[in-house]
């Protein structure tokens, strides 16, 4: 039986892993995303042609001293779609899935007219948050011009046109003062400068770090939250946050005088989440409703 030309898929898996910083799991990946075929089917190849593997070859080229595969191919899988990303937004972690996860079994956006997603990044909560509750009024705001526009054309993409998003960039001092809403929902800034050391080299060499640290001890976003939240959050309404696996006690205080309940949920055996209802504003300002 003849043998089909090209590169022997085992020897070229090995080679890729063997002078780069890839495993043979992400090898597979690249593969897989660059000739847009299944993983198992290039568990299945026994020879690549010599065009395709050209193409891994350059693909793996860039990839090889460590950039991040999504950032290689400009997208990230997420929920049940698949989000564009770039650089100047932060790649989406399987930690804020399950985010999603809580809000949808708390049915927490059921009987909603309003959300706002606080630093919103590539939009992967406000867009997956708004497909699968179309009724609400979604408000995404960022610092980041940039990433706003990563979120805009995600939106745009997965949703269509008329989404009705609202996208704005601003910091919480200014932008987020002009409405109220029934639910808030933020992945920050949670990291702390002295953790800088923890975090995996790809992280630090790629991803953007105005969206990773949050002062000394990754809690300066959260206290900017905490601040603003009277003027944003109508009474009863709800605060889903993401945050470091260190900071549980001190959200627990932080939000302990606004009466509601502040729950602690955790992922891969560490604390990530506060889900609080119910709230009950100290201070209730003329804001307009959204």
């Amino acid at each position: 039986m003849p043998i089909r030309p090209g590169i022997p898929s085992g020897s070229l898996i090995s080679f890729l892993v063997r002078y780069s910083t890839l495993s043979r799991e992400d090898v597979i990946t690249l593969i897989s995303e660059t000739l847009n075929m299944a993983r198992g089917t290039v568990l299945l190849y026994d020879r690549f042609s010599l065009w395709e593997g050209m193409r891994i070859i350059h693909t793996w080229y860039r990839a090889r001293g460590g950039m991040p595969l999504p950032y290689v191919f400009q997208r990230a899988h997420f929920w049940e779609d698949v989000f564009y990303i770039n650089r100047y937004v932060l790649i989406p972690r399987p930690e804020t899935e399950q985010l999603v996860e809580h809000i949808v079994e708390r049915g927490l956006l059921d009987s909603a007219r309003s959300v706002m997603d606080i630093g919103t990044g590539a939009g992967v909560l406000a867009v997956t948050l708004k497909k699968l509750f179309p009724h609400v009024s979604m408000y995404a705001i960022d610092r980041s011009g940039r990433a706003l526009s990563v979120a805009r054309d995600n939106a745009d993409r997965i949703l269509g046109a008329g989404h009705g998003i609202v996208f704005d960039q601003g910091d919480m001092y200014t932008r987020l003062t002009e409405v109220r809403v029934d639910v808030v929902v933020s992945n920050p800034p949670y990291v702390a400068q002295s953790e800088q050391d923890e975090l995996a080299d790809s992280v630090l060499r790629y991803e953007p770090h105005t969206a990773l640290f949050a002062g000394h001890d990754g809690l300066a976003c959260i206290r900017q939250i905490h601040r603003i939240l009277p003027e944003i959050l109508n009474p009863g309404g709800s605060l889903c946050l993401e945050m470091g696996y260190r900071q549980a006690a001190d959200v627990k205080k932080m939000f302990k005088n606004f009466n509601y309940n502040c729950i602690i949920k955790v992922y891969a055996g560490i604390d990530r989440f506060s889900i609080g209802t119910g709230y009950d504003s100290p201070a209730r300002t003329s804001q307009k409703t959204f």
